[in-house]
């Protein structure tokens, strides 16, 4: 990937170049060669020899000649006032006349091009920082016609790598100022590119994660290398922010083993991250679900093998964990009729879905507790894999209707020892099918009472068993005393 990014700054149709801190070239790509010159027999020399006369004292790129006011020249060391040395910016955008190796451009044929450059800088070892250099890009702006469809032909290929992919390129100086950004950058996160060149990565980093961004600096500074892949997230023009996977590559110059410049790969993985993150969630609720579940949950596999139980499975069962996983769900679990648990598992194929199962639970030999188990089917493109269990502890539930069945019968002991042994006699028999009040008469024979005695009895029974209906009385007094049932109808 290195070699590949080498390959694409070597033949980018702008011209790259790098040079030391006496104004020296020691770095120019290919792209020189559209000047006349050989890349190679540039290193060393002066920036200057491919900058036309008239801008090499007005541009402020270099001021590498000294006028001492007597018309004399005295040369120094090359010294690049625009390099905004601070390392927040730099130059861009400065438009500067280039001069050919073997001609000089007639009216209207010269060539053009602006610079965008940055200065290079090393840690000295009091702490301070030492300027070493410039990193910079020369784009040609006016050419002539050859130069031009030239230039359109190898920007074709330029621009389909870069301005058209979904991926952000970017090609950043050893402090994080931005040189190149492809136009992507607009359709990622609405900035344009033209803008950003000049920047500081950090300022389009979500400040949160601007120590990653430092760390791979550090890394890179250290020892050359980025690592792996690493995330983090650009803020978008209108200020939500992105999630991007970033692979960093060190630009090498061999021949004076300096790194020039680092491109950033940046890849959107937002989508992913969402994704990610939302089931890191699903699956934190799941975990918090199972942890502070009232109910026994298992999951069971197609040959009803225990695999997961939660913190409530184990109390119910008193039984460690470890002993619950891979025991058999029916080795523990029984049903109160004498059913097998081939006949369960046949209603949940069946229905999917079975609730409020009546089952009872024992392990290890402790005592049977009532259970109340709801079953779901787990399938994988419609085959069933397994089984979802949801077991209610009814011990309490039970000894309450227990008690409540207690007091209800206590309570009917009270309210019948009220009637007197007539009143239960006239229960007696309507329970046993003498309807009330059309049969009247039938039952005062039976009872050898006159109808209107009867009457009053009916008023005095409803009256002591706080109800209404003279025949659910009658059933209830079935149940209580025991009376057989009546005999069905003729």
């Amino acid at each position: 990937m290195e070699e590949y990014y080498k390959n694409l700054i070597y033949y980018l149709p702008d011209i790259i170049y790098q040079i030391d801190a006496r104004g020296k070239l020691v770095y120019i790509n290919d792209s020189v060669k559209k000047l006349g010159y050989d890349p190679e027999e540039l290193i060393g020399s002066d920036f200057s020899v491919i900058v036309a006369e008239k801008d090499r004292r007005s541009t402020n790129l270099l001021n590498f000649i000294a006028d001492n006011g007597s018309g004399g020249r005295v040369e120094g060391p090359g010294k690049y006032i625009n390099e905004r040395r601070t390392g927040n910016r730099i130059t861009k955008n400065l438009s500067i006349e280039l001069l050919p190796r073997d001609r000089t451009p007639s009216p209207g044929e010269e060539i053009c091009g602006e610079v965008f450059a940055t200065g290079l800088y090393e840690n000295a070892p009091d702490g301070s920082r030492r300027h070493s250099g410039t990193i910079g890009i020369l784009r040609f702006s006016d050419v002539d016609r050859k130069s031009r469809m030239n230039l359109v032909r190898l920007e074709h290929h330029y621009r389909v790598l870069l301005e058209n992919s979904f991926e952000i390129i970017a090609i950043l100086a050893h402090d994080g100022t931005i040189l190149y950004i492809s136009n992507s950058v607009e359709r990622n996160i609405g900035f344009k590119s033209i803008d950003l060149i000049g920047e500081n990565i950090e300022s389009l980093v979500v400040e949160e994660d601007r120590r990653v961004v430092e760390n791979i600096f550090r890394k890179l500074i250290a020892i050359g290398d980025a690592g792996k892949k690493t995330e983090f997230r650009l803020k978008e023009i209108s200020g939500n922010w992105k999630y991007y996977e970033t692979m960093v590559t060190s630009i090498i110059n061999r021949d004076r083993n300096l790194t020039m410049c680092y491109v950033f790969h940046m890849n959107d993985i937002t989508k992913r991250k969402t994704i990610e993150t939302a089931g890191l969630k699903r699956e934190q609720m799941y975990k918090l679900l199972l942890r502070t579940s009232p109910d026994a949950i298992f999951l069971i596999d197609e040959q009803c093998d225990i695999i997961m139980a939660n913190d409530q499975a184990v109390a119910l069962t008193r039984c460690p964990r470890e002993e619950l996983i891979a025991s058999r769900f029916f080795d523990i679990i029984k049903r109160e009729k004498e059913e097998g648990p081939e006949n369960l598992l046949e209603q949940i194929k069946e229905t999917g879905i079975l609730r409020d199962v009546p089952l009872t639970i024992s392990v290890s030999g402790n005592a049977p507790l009532p259970v109340e188990a709801s079953f779901s089917i787990i399938k994988d493109s419609e085959k069933p894999i397994g089984y979802l269990s949801i077991i209610k502890d009814v011990t309490s539930r039970k000894r309450v209707e227990e008690e409540r069945e207690k007091l209800k019968k206590e309570l009917l002991k009270i309210l019948f020892k009220r009637l007197s042994k007539r009143e239960v006699e006239l229960l007696h028999h309507i329970s046993r099918g003498f309807a009330w009040p059309e049969q009247k008469r039938e039952i005062g024979k039976a009872m050898n009472v006159q109808p209107s005695t009867l009457d009053q009895f009916v008023y005095r029974i409803k009256k002591k068993m706080e109800l209404t209906d003279l025949l659910q009385i009658a059933r209830i007094a079935s149940i209580h005393f025991g009376w057989p049932p009546a005999p069905p109808a003729q």
